[in-house]
């Protein structure tokens, strides 16, 4: 401090014949002053850290329904735990959508999602009903939503509409019950390394704005990249 103190008097005259404390003083706050600027120059953020703010649209290949070893998980009968309905009067079909919710098991030190990645799709990421009148699509609609529960579980969200040229529109409600069954994907983008087991399936059927009908699966099994569930409308079927 003292060498400090003697090159301030000789750098800057005018402090030369004000007492030793003042000195100080100046000293400390020329030596704050160097601190700070160092720790502001070196502790900028660089390129890719500000780059990676920008949640960038991200590909996943789904995987398909195969015969045999594919990742298809049966969900209705038993296994069903809840199912309700709206009761409404719905004249005909102007919109349908569907929100399908996973809730998964974090492995221990993952990589956690951001709340929102968009999804362009690659393969069929696409939800499907299907009954003897054959098979009617629900594109798939981006971004997949994360939802923390805590610190162990995260929801993973996707979301579903009919096509708008579906031969369904304008149709009474009723003719959903043509169809059996409601085959639907969980896209996971590329955070499905992240997920250990799944636990809880959750679907929402909206037709023209209003939840008609909920149902909720539970489960305990490992994540496999790419699981697509076949949902028995059973339960639909007496609500409308």
């Amino acid at each position: 401090m003292k060498n400090i103190i003697s090159f301030l008097s000789s750098a800057v005259p005018f402090l030369a014949p004000y007492p030793i404390w003042i000195k100080s003083i100046v000293a400390i706050w020329i030596i704050l002053t160097a601190i700070m600027l160092i720790c502001l120059f070196f502790g900028q953020p660089s390129k890719l850290q500000t780059e990676a703010k920008n949640v960038p649209e991200i590909t996943q290949k789904v995987l398909v329904d195969k015969i045999n070893g594919g990742n298809v998980y049966q969900a209705g009968g038993d296994i069903n735990i809840n199912t309700k309905s709206t009761d409404t009067a719905i004249d005909s079909i102007q919109s349908i959508s569907i929100e399908v919710r996973l809730t998964c098991d974090l492995k221990e030190g993952a990589e956690i999602p951001p709340a929102e990645v968009r999804f362009m799709p690659i393969g069929d990421s696409h939800s499907y009903f299907k009954g003897p009148p054959g098979t009617m699509r629900l594109e798939f609609k981006s971004p997949v939503r994360f939802r923390r529960q805590d610190p162990n579980k995260i929801v993973v969200i996707n979301r579903f509409s009919l096509d708008s040229d579906s031969e369904l529109l304008h149709k009474p409600l009723t003719v959903l019950k043509n169809y059996e069954n409601l085959s639907v994907p969980v896209v996971t983008v590329v955070y499905g390394k992240s997920l250990q087991k799944f636990t809880l399936l959750e679907v929402v059927l909206t037709v023209n704005g209003q939840d008609i009908w909920y149902g909720s699966y539970i489960y305990d099994v490992p994540f496999k990249v790419g699981p697509r569930f076949e949902v028995s409308l059973v339960e639909l079927h007496k609500k409308i």
